[in-house]
């Protein structure tokens, strides 16, 4: 949030839609982006891209005492428990996620495996060869941490995005605004009579 509240105090305008294109487009010359990014720019592009375009693994760049930590997400599939075809359906699973299978797909599109076989092994060396940046970005996810499944973090998400806003804005200092995050988000676990411990910004 302090991050944030810098870019703001230096002239920066917050981008908020359609951030991949407009970098893309040139529009602006630097993001904050995720493995996705790459999937942004023409298949064709791909073999030049790391000649164009810098790759920076930060924020905050990881060192002895500061540990970076990131948001792991990905597509999911799952089979309801009413289905009438669970074992055709997890057949079809397994078969779609068999690396000779999956690795193609991940070739085409640019995105991270979850499989170690596919993310360090025989099998990655083709998306090593292809997708820009690709064991820059598998080194990363050593530091993912995975979304909580809670039917609460949707709310608890919009509680931070709110945080966000109110920094850009400036209608809320760092610490009051992620303060306030804290505070809806325990009443949205029902943790009643539970203060949120009070944030505070680590000398530089």
């Amino acid at each position: 949030m302090e991050f944030l509240k810098r870019q703001v105090d230096a002239g920066i305008e917050p981008q908020e839609r359609q951030l991949e294109k407009a970098f893309t487009n040139k529009n602006f010359s630097v993001m904050l982006a995720g493995s996705w990014m790459p999937g942004e720019f023409p298949r064709e592009s791909w073999p030049t891209l790391e000649q164009e375009v810098g790759f920076i693994p930060m924020f905050p760049v990881p060192n002895q005492t500061t540990l970076t930590s990131t948001m792991m997400g990905g597509w999911e599939v799952a089979i309801p428990s009413t289905s009438q075809n669970s074992d055709l359906s997890w057949e079809l699973i397994r078969i779609m996620a068999q690396p000779e299978i999956l690795g193609p797909f991940l070739q085409q599109y640019g995105y991270l495996p979850t499989q170690q076989a596919l993310g360090d092994g025989p099998s990655s060396q083709p998306l090593k060869e292809s997708v820009p940046y690709f064991e820059e970005m598998v080194s990363l996810i050593s530091y993912g941490r995975s979304r909580p499944n809670i039917p609460e973090y949707p709310e608890i998400a919009e509680h931070v995005t709110q945080a966000i806003q109110q920094v850009y804005n400036g209608s809320a200092s760092p610490e009051d605004a992620l303060n306030t995050a804290a505070s809806k988000s325990a009443d949205s676990l029902g943790w009643k009579g539970v203060a949120p411990a009070h944030v505070h910004r680590e000398s530089d």
